[in-house]
Parts: C-alpha cells; sequence; structure tokens
C-alpha cells in the first residue's frame, strides 16, 4: 500500500476577496512570477468572503490551471477580518503573508519580506507611505484612530500600517488559537509583544472595481478595535457618572441653601438644562455599556467565526468520488 508524505510548503500567501473578479487573474499571476522567482515552495489560498460577482468561478476556473492555488468560499459575506482568519486557519506554510486582492498591495514586496524573515524576523509588517496622500477625511479619521486605540488599549500601532505582513508558523499557531469572536488582527499582531520588522511601501492603484470598505465598515472595524482591547470606555463612563453626581449633590446643597435663605430661582431654566445634562450623561454611560453588552453577547454566543460552503479540494474530490464509484480514503478527512 503506498502512502503520500504531506510535505509543508515554504510560504503560504493568503488572499481574502469580496467582488474581486477582475482583479484576481493579474494579481495571482504576480505573485506567482514573484514567488517562483524566489525558488522556494509555495501555496495561494484565496478565500471568497461571500462575493456575488463570479469571484468564485474565477477561483475555481485558476485553480484548475495552477496547482498551488486553494479556494474557499464562505456560506456569506463575513468580513475583512474573518476572511483573514479564515485563510490563516487553512495555511499550511512555515510563514504567511496576508495581502489584499486589488494590488494595492504590491507583490513584489514579497520578496523583501522573505528575506527578512529568513534573516530571522517573526513577524514582518508592511507601513503604508504618505507619498500618495489619501483624501483629508480619510486621512485624518485614519491618524485619530491609531491614536485613540494606542492611547485606551496601551497597545501601540503605528499610523499606516495594513494587513499586508508576514507572520512565522509560531505566530499564526498562536493568533488562531485565540477564543475570541471578533479578532482585530492588526491589534492582536502588535498584542503578541514579538518584535517585528517593518517596510515601507507605496500602495499601488487599485486595478479594477471600486474599494469594498465603506465608511460604515471603516467606523465598524475601529469600534470593534477600541472595544476589543480596552475597558478605558467604560471607566470614563464611570468617572463622569461620579463627577455628575458630585456636581449634582453641590447644586442640590446650593438649592436648600437658596430656599432656606428665601432666594429661590424662578423659572424652569435652569431646572431643564439640569436634567437634560443628567439624561445626556446617562444616554452617554448606556451606549458605553451597551457596546459591551453587545461585545459580551457575541462572545459567549460561541458561535463559529466563519462557515466554509465549499473548497476546491471539495469539489476535486466529489469529483473523483463520482469517476470512480467508490470514496477516495481521504474522503472523511
Amino acid at each position: 500500500m503506498s502512502s503520500t508524505t504531506f510535505k509543508r510548503p515554504r510560504l503560504s500567501i493568503v488572499v481574502p476577496a469580496f467582488n474581486e473578479a477582475d482583479c484576481l487573474p493579474t494579481l495571482i499571476d504576480e505573485v506567482r512570477r514573484v514567488c517562483t522567482g524566489l525558488g522556494t515552495d509555495f501555496e495561494m489560498i484565496v478565500v471568497d468572503d461571500g462575493s456575488t460577482d463570479g469571484t468564485w468561478n474565477v477561483i475555481t476556473h485558476l485553480a484548475d490551471t495552477h496547482g498551488n492555488l486553494r479556494g474557499v468560499r464562505l456560506a456569506r459575506n463575513f468580513g475583512h477580518q474573518q476572511a483573514l482568519l479564515a485563510g490563516l486557519q487553512m495555511a499550511r506554510g512555515d510563514a504567511v503573508i496576508t495581502m489584499d486582492a486589488d494590488l494595492q498591495h504590491p507583490p513584489d514586496l514579497i520578496a523583501d519580506m522573505v528575506g527578512l524573515w529568513t534573516d530571522g524576523a517573526q513577524i514582518v509588517s508592511t507601513k503604508r507611505s504618505d507619498s500618495r496622500r489619501p483624501g483629508i477625511f480619510k486621512k485624518v479619521t485614519a491618524h485619530t484612530f491609531y491614536r485613540l486605540f494606542s492611547a485606551l488599549s496601551g497597545v501601540h500601532m503605528d499610523h499606516g500600517k495594513a494587513d499586508y505582513r508576514l507572520l512565522a508558523r509560531e505566530v499564526v499557531d498562536i493568533i488562531v488559537s485565540l477564543p475570541e469572536t471578533n479578532l482585530f488582527l492588526r491589534g492582536i499582531v502588535e498584542w503578541t509583544g514579538i518584535p517585528q520588522q517593518v517596510v515601507v511601501y507605496t500602495p499601488g492603484e487599485r486595478h479594477a472595481g471600486r474599494s469594498k470598505y465603506s465608511l460604515r465598515k471603516m467606523l465598524g472595524l475601529a469600534l470593534t478595535g477600541i472595544t476589543s482591547f480596552s475597558v478605558v470606555p467604560l471607566r470614563l463612563g464611570l468617572v463622569i457618572g461620579m463627577i455628575t453626581t458630585v456636581l449634582s449633590l453641590g447644586y442640590g446643597i446650593f438649592a436648600v441653601v437658596a430656599a432656606l435663605s428665601g432666594h429661590v430661582v424662578k423659572g424652569w431654566t435652569s431646572l431643564v438644562c439640569l436634567f437634560s445634562f443628567l439624561f445626556g450623561i446617562q444616554f452617554l454611560i448606556t451606549g458605553v455599556l451597551s457596546e459591551y453588552l453587545a461585545q459580551t453577547f457575541l462572545e459567549v454566543k460561541r458561535r463559529p467565526r466563519f462557515i466554509v460552503d465549499s473548497s476546491v479540494q471539495d469539489v476535486q474530490r466529489r469529483s473523483d468520488t463520482q469517476s470512480t464509484g467508490h470514496r477516495s480514503p481521504d474522503a472523511d478527512v
């Protein structure tokens, strides 16, 4: 009986894709060109995050012609971070590189990242250069988020760092072992405390289509990042509540003294302002508590972070079973 020895690829490239059918063929060709030039064993894992534009058809077609391409389709659009995590869990390489599908992450940078990893770096992060300045709104909001995240969480994260990075196998194993449901991967990588090498790059132009990261998704990612790493907003609500209580008590004493001395303030203005202020503080605290309760709610349900609908390997296995009339030995693996 013959047996096949599993050979771990030296490098895995993980690419989450949502409606990127027009970008993937060029991206895969470019990544293959760079990795082939390195002379190393590699695999590509493209995670279709619930696309509706034919992305999965492109992946399956390319997988038929490229033996080192693996495709995975999630049952729906779970989001960029969950798609990245799905790819990390399925990656088999000694090192794993994550990158976007739109070619704004230049594939030629892979050679530099692998070189630093070969020299001993366990994490090689990339930092976007400001030579191509984004719009003023995006620049200000991004800069504000990174500063706020670093201040509140105690985990420093440089402005401009992207999800284009190399992680050694040891780091990948740490990340995928975490039980959290809502992982903010940029923060998790910094949280590990493992020393990093940083490569600065100039982002390329989007190859085709439009960015899928709307303002709503960016705000959601920012909120998840802050609330999953910091209890400062919760404690800030407590501090504000205590200060408000002291001020309210002081105002109450003042009102009693004014009444006893006969100097009663007439009118409803001060009363309305006071109640408005108190209600505002209460709603603020309730909002902060609600966000943390929402995070707790998501965690205690222990739902899977993603659900795989099908993969290229599954499709091939079913085809083999139908053609031979019996199940393959690894059909239940």
